[in-house]
């Protein structure tokens, strides 16, 4: 955690000190860029953690992942889609005469409409603000191998409907690659991965 601190930190004194007076803007009209990033500070993954410190608990999750698309519809705004997911899982292993494990597993996934306003003059660094609404799917299971135990069962959310607000920027190291970073409220209190302008 404290080298993604620093690389952070350093991306932003990169990006700020690095501001071009000229013309030239990072986020420019009919612009397409696409990121895959990846997400740290979740509420589910904090319990999971916790609870994983317990004996004969094993926890387990993958993402959240991101995957986005944005067009420059002016020099200021992009609309675009956001896809997201993760996946947690906790299990439990019982050894009481009979050994067997339940499982908990915790899927999520969202597609997302999105605009993003961009406020920035720089060559190199793009900051941002945006929000988005769309689809949410969240799903629950439980399983078990006690052979004795409850049926398995899945619970799925009834309301599919996903919302998120984030700041953020893109630092780009060469004239279509770069990094993006950005916190807010989405799957993930932060994200941070690589981006591409075409």
């Amino acid at each position: 955690m404290k080298s993604l601190k620093s690389l952070l930190t350093i991306g932003l004194i990169f990006g700020l000190f690095n501001v071009n007076k000229s013309n030239a803007q990072a986020f420019k009209m009919n612009q397409n860029s696409i990121s895959v990033g990846y997400g740290f500070g979740t509420i589910i993954g904090s319990v999971l953690n916790d609870i994983a410190d317990q004996t004969n608990y094993h926890v387990s999750y993958t993402g959240p992942l991101y995957f986005k698309f944005e067009n420059a519809v002016s020099e200021r705004v992009g609309f675009g889609i956001n896809l997201a997911y993760a996946q947690y899982v906790a299990s439990y292993n019982y050894n009481s005469g009979i050994d067997y494990t339940e499982t908990d597993t915790y899927t999520t996934y969202s597609i997302l409409g999105r605009i993003n306003f961009h406020f920035g003059s720089s060559e190199k660094f793009d900051p941002y603000f945006g929000f988005g609404v769309g689809y949410r799917n969240g799903e629950f299971k439980y399983s078990t191998t006690d052979p004795n135990g409850p049926r398995d069962s899945n619970y799925s959310f009834p309301f599919p409907f996903g919302f998120e607000t984030t700041i953020g920027s893109r630092l780009y190291f060469s004239e279509n690659i770069g990094m993006y970073v950005e916190f807010g409220a989405a799957k993930s209190v932060l994200q941070l991965g690589l981006t591409a302008k075409f």
